[in-house]
């Protein structure tokens, strides 16, 4: 395992605390976790004094969320912060003087010596999931814990990443209690990329607690780490056209497939629809006529796909056997990584309003990014939106700030912030285009350049 004394990287914590620590710090090393089930009896089970303490330590506060550790330095009394570690949740930190902390450590009836990362993220949206999580944790892994893209001769854990979700927010938990984040197709695609990283919950850790995490890193809400803008809800389009595709991440959806064994020449080049089924909102309405017309004047091998309703080894596969992706606006899209170099996505988004995330992130991953702008949304999604004066959001184009193929874009931008959702145009139930005939030549002009990029691509290689 690696050692207690290796920083997690600058990708996850700018500052590393350790005795005498930086304010502002969100790494540490030898921090006590109460927890939650184990706690009760571990803590009766304890000396009086680090009863007491723990105690002081975490008044008002629940054990599942206080976590203590040593000052470092010559106060004599405990501080405390709140650390939100995402949106909706936030962690108790109490720093303890030196005689305080030995009393406390008796608590521990475990301890944890591989890298813990604490997370908080609340959602299983593969857009948010790819920008803030398993693109964040490949860049990190890459500079700090290569180990954790290999399976682990031993077969323990490199890196433990934990979720915290936050009991007050709706969708985190089945109906049976267990935890909804952060989705299948996030754990498939992290055991199969990251092969030396555990995924595991606060619920599963509090089975062994109180313990000890030798080093911890709570994920901090954190803009410049992220691998794109993930919470802006209408964001710029981030051109990389003069510093190219990132040139590490582009290798996180290869590594995917290589686990799997993928050979993108077995595939038949098709264009592979997005289908979105009810009660999906964002339905094409028109998608027959325009697998007719796509079919029967250009010739096309063209294949439709519910891809929530597949396996995900039997997604990726789909796509990456595909030369273009095409669909409306949705986490469906999103999938366009799987796409084979020089492949391409034909974005249709809702009533015709152009936006960024699909375009960013084909961007970020080298893909060509087409869209199909005469388009039109339901009725009843336009009646409310003219009935609240709703104004469009229309996405603007900018270049990267980056320098090279290596830099990102990550910075918090803000552009419609606070939008109704009334107004947000991905609320709408059913999309049509308003031309199937041009919508079909668009997406036959996309497929060729996609086939003749591919061969350029193959022919150079």
């Amino acid at each position: 395992l690696p050692s207690s004394d290796r920083p997690l990287g600058s990708g996850f914590a700018e500052r590393v605390g350790g005795a005498g620590g930086t304010e502002g710090s969100s790494q540490f090393r030898d921090v006590l976790w109460l927890g939650k089930a184990a706690s009760a009896a571990a803590i009766a089970a304890a000396a009086q004094d680090a009863v007491a303490v723990a105690a002081a330590a975490c008044r008002g506060v629940e054990p599942g969320r206080c976590f203590l550790r040593e000052s470092g330095g010559s106060q004599a009394h405990i501080d405390s912060r709140e650390m939100r570690i995402w949106w909706h949740s936030s962690v108790h930190l109490a720093e303890l003087p030196r005689e305080d902390w030995l009393a406390s450590r008796r608590l521990a009836v475990s301890s944890i010596a591989a890298p813990v990362l604490w997370n908080g993220q609340d959602t299983d949206n593969i857009f948010h999931l790819l920008v803030s999580f398993l693109g964040r944790l490949w860049l990190h892994a890459h500079s700090n814990f290569p180990d954790a893209l290999r399976s682990s001769p031993s077969g323990d854990p490199v890196l433990i990443y934990v979720f915290d979700l936050h009991p007050g927010r709706p969708g985190m938990f089945g109906v049976d209690g267990k935890p909804l984040i952060p989705g299948i197709w996030a754990q498939e695609f992290l055991q199969l990329a990251f092969p030396g990283v555990k995924i595991t919950h606060v619920d599963e850790l509090a089975k062994d607690a109180p313990l000890i995490f030798h080093t911890l890193h709570l994920n901090l809400v954190n803009w410049a780490s992220w691998v794109l803008p993930s919470e802006d809800l209408y964001p710029p389009r981030i051109s990389r056209r003069f510093i190219g595709p990132h040139p590490l991440l582009t290798l996180m959806p290869q590594a995917v497939k290589r686990a799997l064994d993928i050979d993108e020449a077995e595939g038949d080049r098709a264009v592979l629809i997005v289908r979105r089924s009810p009660p999906a909102g964002r339905r094409l309405v028109n998608e027959r006529e325009l697998v007719e017309e796509l079919r029967q004047l250009y010739g096309l091998t063209v294949r439709v796909a519910d891809l929530s309703l597949m396996l995900f080894a039997a997604q990726v596969e789909a796509v990456a056997h595909a030369s273009l992706l095409v669909g409306a606006h949705g986490q469906g899209l999103f999938n366009l990584i799987f796409l084979p170099a020089g492949g391409g996505v034909v974005e249709v988004p809702p009533c015709g309003l152009a936006l960024a995330l699909v375009y960013n992130v084909a961007e970020l991953f080298g893909l060509s990014f087409t869209e199909i702008l005469d388009s039109s949304c339901d009725e009843e999604f336009m009646a409310k939106f003219q009935a609240n004066q709703c104004q469009p959001c229309v996405a603007r184009e900018i270049l990267s700030s980056g320098r090279a193929p290596i830099d990102l874009d990550s910075a918090n931008v803000g552009d419609c912030e606070r939008l109704p959702p009334a107004c947000d145009v991905r609320a709408a139930q059913t999309v049509a285009f308003n031309n199937v005939s041009r919508a079909a030549s668009i997406i036959q002009e996309a497929h060729a350049e996609a086939e003749a990029r591919r061969a350029a691509l193959a022919a150079g290689s």
